[in-house]
């Protein structure tokens, strides 16, 4: 019943009943504990409206009330007599009263009688299927926007993809982003670098080189990427088992060999590329290269200081457990020299 539209049809339902004077009286009911209690007059003359109009014995006091004969009475003693009734506005409780009377009249005797007609049940068929169908159209527009989005997403990440390769490609503008990732530290440097030199890599098969100077090629970039002989051994951003496969196919030759690891690093550049963009941006072409060049020389300069600090610390702790060490050898001497006394 919370829907205005089925109100309007319940009314029709009991004014065709003759029984709408039940919702009108708690609807009126309802209406009048909305007035503003400071204006005593105002409610007083509405009160006196709907006293004369329901509490009388056409309708409340009457045969067909939809009180009990002891609800009558109840009211009657909350209004402080049947003389009050008319004359002055009854306390907030007996207002509650009377509606809950009323509505659980309507409730328990009319309402199941609405339910059940078959205009009733066909208005409830309809709003099933219009709410399916509304439901399934939700659905449509939500996996329509879904895709449309992913389709936008994928459309951005394949136009960065593209610009990020024409830059790499290009030995002036590749230069420039591989002075920024520079600054960045960890693998990002490297990422550049093996990515670069798996396309000259790709490039010797599709030249149809002789094989020997492709496995050397093989060899040169895992020696320097995947399993370096300096610390650590795995020198860019790729998971450990793309790096164990690599080894145990390096003797499989084909321009595919670096594909997964190639891809890998690309994503990882990916990553740092709208950065790379909005300092592009910042900065005048012209001034681009030297510029990150400067950062990349004070960067450098940085970390050998980290590094030479790092080392002097080193140093230092090592001298401290040398003087550790000696200390109870002096110890052994002097306690040999006083035995021989």
């Amino acid at each position: 019943m919370d829907e205005r539209q089925e109100l309007i049809h319940f009314m029709s339902f009991l004014r065709d009943h003759e029984a709408s004077v039940h919702l009108m009286c708690w609807l009126d009911m309802e209406q009048f504990q909305t007035s503003p209690q400071k204006e005593a007059i105002l409610r007083q003359e509405r009160w006196q409206r709907l006293a004369s109009k329901y509490l009388n014995e056409e309708y409340f006091f009457g045969a067909g009330s939809p009180a009990t004969g002891e609800q009558q009475q109840q009211i009657v003693r909350l209004a402080g007599g049947p003389e009050r009734l008319q004359s002055q506005c009854l306390p907030n409780a007996a207002i509650q009263e009377i509606q809950d009377i009323v509505r659980n009249h309507i409730e328990e005797t009319w309402l199941p009688s609405f339910l059940a007609t078959p205009e009733f049940t066909k208005r409830q068929k309809d709003k099933v299927k219009l709410q399916g169908a509304d439901r399934l159209s939700q659905h449509v527009r939500h996996r329509r926007q879904t895709r449309r989005e992913a389709s936008e997403a994928q459309g951005m990440r394949m136009s960065a993809s593209t610009e990020i390769r024409q830059v790499l490609l290009h030995p002036s503008s590749c230069q420039q982003f591989l002075n920024f990732v520079s600054l960045k530290g960890d693998f990002l440097e490297n990422d550049v670098r093996f990515w670069l030199e798996v396309q000259r890599y790709k490039d010797l098969c599709h030249s149809h080189s002789d094989e020997a100077t492709i496995q050397q090629k093989i060899s040169i970039i895992i020696s320097c990427f995947i399993n370096s002989s300096m610390p650590p051994a795995l020198q860019i951003d790729i998971p450990p088992d793309q790096a164990q496969r690599i080894l145990e196919e390096r003797h499989q030759l084909g321009p595919y060999i670096f594909r997964e690891a190639q891809m890998s690093v690309f994503n990882e550049l990916m990553t740092v590329w709208p950065e790379f963009q909005d300092f592009r941006s910042s900065v005048g072409e012209e001034q681009l290269l030297s510029v990150l060049e400067q950062k990349r020389a004070g960067h450098r300069a940085r970390v050998r200081r980290q590094r030479r600090k790092e080392e002097e610390e080193e140093e230092e702790e090592r001298r401290t457990q040398v003087r550790k060490r000696r200390v109870p050898c002096r110890n052994v001497v002097y306690f040999l020299k006083q035995m021989s006394v």
